[in-house]
């Protein structure tokens, strides 16, 4: 299965910069940061603990529009980790998000649209409280294919509307379909799911030299086994402001939210918790290209 990501990014990959060479209808690029942090202490008196941390972020776009027909396609690639001397090396952020938006100019801004969604990660991540695993490559992934309608008054802004819409939750991990992690069902590795889906995507520059993005996932499951299930709906939200210092320098504040009723922790009061927030802040260099 990996090979098989790898080999759907490596295409997309090419097809961007193969649209780079024809400007009659394509627009293709994005950016690359790559952060890194560090702390160092020698008998310093208030305390500290040596560390490393360092993230890396890949965010692709190739857009084709003739007027009619309009294809987009977006790669997001964001990987991370941190090492201190009491916790060796831990994983930050491990997140791959691949994107193919084909619309029909339908009438104004308003296309209509077919859009296939794919998330996963390649690492595996741990819960350090109790050393257990909690995800891994496809364990979950998510696949989204659906039809609607998208308002889209530019790039900078698209607004999007299935009510007919098919996921699949992926677990193909042994030990964690096992126990029906994801909501799957114990033992099974992929839960087929049907609903409405609305993605709300934004990127302006908001200052000069600042630029905030947005991209809101709700999906609402018909198929749900529960009738008190009926009305949770998944979210997704990820948020991110690029503060430009010059060309190369830059600061980048992200923060990503997911409610998914399936998903939940104990707290140490015995009670469910199902809100996911994260949140990094670090200096880098971003590369446009």
């Amino acid at each position: 299965m990996k090979q098989i990501i790898l080999s759907m990014i490596f295409l997309i990959s090419f097809s961007m910069l193969k649209s780079q060479n024809d400007t009659t209808y394509w627009n293709a690029g994005g950016d690359f940061t790559l952060q890194y942090n560090q702390s160092y202490f020698q008998n310093w008196n208030a305390g500290g603990e040596k560390s490393w941390a360092f993230g890396t972020i890949v965010n692709s776009f190739a857009r084709y529009n003739d007027g009619i027909h309009s294809w987009d396609n977006t790669f997001f690639l964001g990987l991370g980790y941190i090492n201190t001397e009491s916790n060796s090396t831990r994983k930050t952020d491990d997140k791959i998000e691949i994107t193919s938006k084909y619309g029909r100019k339908a009438f104004k801004d308003f296309n209509y649209t077919a859009n296939l969604n794919f998330k996963t990660q390649f690492f595996e991540g741990i819960n350090f409280n109790n050393n257990t695993r909690i995800s891994d490559f496809m364990a979950p992934g998510y696949l989204n294919l659906s039809i609607g309608m998208d308002y889209k008054p530019s790039d900078k802004l698209s607004v999007y509307y299935s009510p007919l819409s098919g996921r699949v939750i992926f677990v193909l991990d042994d030990s964690l379909s096992t126990i029906g992690a994801f909501g799957v069902a114990p033992g099974q590795r992929v839960r087929p799911e049907l609903g409405s889906y609305f993605v709300v995507q934004s990127r302006y520059e908001v200052f000069k030299n600042v630029i905030y993005q947005t991209k809101l996932d709700l999906f609402w499951n018909y198929t749900t086994e529960h009738k008190k299930d009926l009305w949770n709906i998944d979210v997704m939200w990820d948020n991110s402001i690029l503060f430009k210092v010059n060309s190369l320098l830059s600061f980048i504040l992200t923060v990503n939210m997911i409610y998914d009723h399936d998903i939940f922790t104990i707290n140490n009061e015995g009670k469910k918790e199902w809100l996911q927030l994260k949140q990094t802040f670090g200096a880098g260099i971003t590369i446009k290209y």
